[in-house]
């Protein structure tokens, strides 16, 4: 099939009529622009390939996994109490783990540990070595709670300023601090004390 310029035949036909008439008349064809209408911009614009969309961060409130854990806990007197505990040094032993088992001092991990050393150990807990021990044992147990540590470390460099020698860990510290009811008197006591000391101090009774 001829193809055929549409505009180009048009000016030739005119241009052999105004010959026609007698005059030569120049003929411009003239091409109407195109006009593209801009884009308007969307709401929001998409986002670019290859670059995630940034989430914000959400702090969570609530207990830390370590408070949870120094609360949760059970102390069970049973084996204890059927120890024979007689002597002097034995009156008012019996009721050791009844207090343990009330939340007395200690917080429920740390008494449940110190229970259990109680009815391990059986009648030298009428010892307050013994039972020292046990209750130490009850605050090493303790998971060391992050907030704690200024306090902590406040405490530790008053005893090195008065250059005294440091019995304790910061862990251990900390540890005693999240076991314990009565934490003011704790890290009042662990440098320096009344005596100069600092030492790892904790409820023994």
């Amino acid at each position: 099939m001829l193809s055929v310029d549409r505009e180009r035949f048009l000016a030739l036909v005119l241009s052999v009529a105004a010959q026609g008439c007698g005059k030569t008349t120049a003929v411009d064809v003239v091409v109407a622009p195109v006009v593209v209408e801009p884009l308007q911009p969307s709401a929001s614009p998409p986002a670019e390939l290859g670059r995630a969309t940034p989430v914000p961060l959400t702090e969570v409130e609530g207990p830390t996994p370590c408070e949870n854990a120094n609360d949760t806990g059970i102390v069970d007197c049973a084996r204890f109490k059927a120890r024979k505990l007689a002597g002097p040094t034995c009156e008012g032993v019996a009721g050791t783990c009844d207090l343990l088992a009330k939340d007395y001092a200690y917080r429920k991990r740390s008494a449940q540990a110190a229970a259990e050393c109680l009815s391990r150990v059986g009648a030298r807990a009428c010892d307050i070595r013994a039972r020292k021990e046990c209750f130490e044992e009850g605050v090493k147990a303790a998971c060391p709670e992050p907030q704690f540590d200024a306090q902590c470390e406040a405490t530790m460099d008053r005893c090195r300023a008065a250059h005294v020698r440091i019995q304790y860990t910061k862990e251990d510290c900390l540890k005693a601090m999240s076991s314990q009811r009565d934490r003011a008197w704790a890290i009042s006591q662990m440098g320096p004390s009344s005596e100069g000391k600092c030492q790892l101090m904790f409820t023994v009774f």
